[in-house]
């Protein structure tokens, strides 16, 4: 009587014919997106900086931006999105001022401007935040519901 074959096969001698594939980053708590000519942004990890710095996530040259102007990050202990104003001359969440030292919520579609939103170049500096998805803005979208409950 002879032997059955394996009902499985090792697959494993035909990794060298495939390349692996890239080793998949942490997943994006946001995007920015500019409204003008900067690269989109993903926001990963922790806390990600706009300004004239070298070392800001995304660089920017108007003189009056400052070397940070702001700060992107994941606020709390719930881990909600949030942008901190760190600058002299302002940062505009939907068109309110956020004012220096504060922060604010992040939800998705926000406009997030780095001038005052009138000014004449105040469009190259209009960003969009966007969730990956409409889960991940769930959360921060029930707390504005709630808030604005709370401002009638």
């Amino acid at each position: 009587m002879s032997a059955a074959a394996p009902a499985t096969q090792d697959l494993g001698s035909t990794d060298e014919d495939e390349p692996s594939p890239a080793p998949a980053g942490p997943a994006p708590w946001g995007t920015l997106v500019s409204l003008s000519s900067h690269p989109p942004l993903d926001l990963t990890g922790g806390v990600h900086t706009l300004g004239r710095g070298a070392a800001c996530s995304l660089v920017l040259s108007q003189s009056f931006i400052s070397t940070t102007h702001a700060r992107l990050l994941r606020d709390g202990g719930d881990g909600a999105p949030a942008v901190e104003d760190t600058s002299t001359n302002g940062v505009w969440l939907n068109g309110q001022k956020v004012g220096k030292g504060n922060s604010r919520p992040l939800r998705h579609a926000d406009a997030l401007s780095l001038a005052k939103p009138d000014a004449t170049e105040a469009s190259a500096l209009r960003f969009l935040f966007t969730a990956p998805s409409a889960a991940a803005a769930a959360p921060s979208a029930a707390a504005a519901s709630s808030s604005q409950g709370d401002a009638e």
